[in-house]
């Protein structure tokens, strides 16, 4: 997106519920014109969400999964950015515009505008009562399920297999003997399972920086990307 950077009103503020959904508010109540964006730890890295306003009213929404370059507009942004507000580990900025800069978003940004605009009123009807877990579906062509040495065991039923001996092993073993009859699966799920051994990512170990008390000038969607969440984010 191309956004003006505006007035900064709030930034690098720890996400909860109550405190973004007031100071939203408060916004709305008041007739302001800027934006709100959101940046928070979910279950396969970050996201972030951005949320437009005029003159008191929701126009425009974003929201991206940033490892993977997802990104969603307009309504279905919103109810994902929406859907923040009940995130564990966050940061949010709110920063104020004039009537030149809203226009000029509105110009650059026309796939994020929502088909109406949503008032005080519709908004507080929208806030999810518990957060719901977009991810598997959303990423659902980026991430898989491991399956892990229980799971694999108690599938193929090869619960006498020796403990000592990695799994796929033991199958491959099996195969060769012919004492499964299951074959063309358990050569699948063999691969599949050595496979992703192989291309297992090791955890990230190196230490983020931590949040300074006088943030780095700059926009702080983009500095949102190099901060820390909270200390047990680095513990993951």
């Amino acid at each position: 997106m191309n956004i003006p950077l505006g007035e900064p009103k709030k930034r690098f503020v720890e996400l909860s519920r109550d405190k973004v959904l007031s100071d939203l508010r408060d916004m709305m109540d008041k007739k302001e014109t800027g934006y709100l964006v959101i940046l928070a730890n979910g279950k396969y890295g970050l996201q972030e969400g951005f949320v437009g306003i005029d003159t008191g009213s929701i126009f425009s929404s974003s929201f991206e999964y940033l490892k993977y370059n997802k990104r969603y507009h307009g309504f279905d942004a919103l109810r994902r950015t929406l859907n923040l507000f009940l995130a564990n580990d966050g940061l949010y900025d709110i920063y104020k515009w004039n009537v030149q800069q809203v226009e000029l978003f509105k110009v650059f940004n026309e796939e994020t505008l929502l088909f109406e605009n949503i008032t005080p009123a519709k908004f507080m009807q929208m806030i999810p009562k518990e957060h719901k877990d977009f991810e598997p579906e959303d990423l659902a062509e980026f991430v898989s399920k491991k399956q892990t040495r229980e799971e694999l065991v108690r599938k193929y039923n090869l619960e006498g297999i020796n403990k000592e001996k990695p799994v796929e092993e033991q199958i491959a073993d099996d195969i060769e003997k012919g004492v499964v009859d299951e074959h063309k699966v358990l050569e699948d799920m063999l691969e599949e399972y050595v496979k992703s051994s192989e291309n297992e990512k090791p955890k990230m170990t190196e230490n983020m920086p931590k949040i300074e008390n006088t943030p780095p000038v700059g926009h702080g969607i983009n500095k949102f990307k190099d901060l820390v969440l909270k200390e047990k984010q680095e513990n993951k």
